[in-house]
């Protein structure tokens, strides 16, 4: 995995290295890697389950995955909210 620049390193509960190629005709964006203990302080921390941090960790990566970065805070959060609110509220059936 490509470190992204950060101006501190740090434990992250998750990591997009965003790519592009074309595998057997399917188009690959990049990978997502998770850390289980990060992710389980985290849920802990903000007072969520494990499954609803994963999904947090998730979209977020996904939505780096296919082109939103910090550099517009604003656009990837609102994308990332109404993705989550769709999850969490039931409205995405299981």
């Amino acid at each position: 995995i490509r470190r992204p620049p950060r101006s501190t390193p740090k434990p992250s509960s998750a990591a997009s290295d965003v790519y592009k190629r074309q595998i057997d005709n399917e188009e690959t964006l990049g990978d997502m890697f998770f850390c289980r203990s990060i992710l389980k302080m985290n849920a802990a921390k903000y007072h969520k389950s494990l499954i609803e941090e994963l999904q947090l960790v998730l979209v977020h990566g996904l939505l780096h995955l296919v082109g939103y970065t910090h550099a517009d805070e604003s656009e990837l959060r609102k994308r990332e909210n109404a993705i989550l609110d769709k999850v969490w509220n039931g409205l995405i059936k299981n």
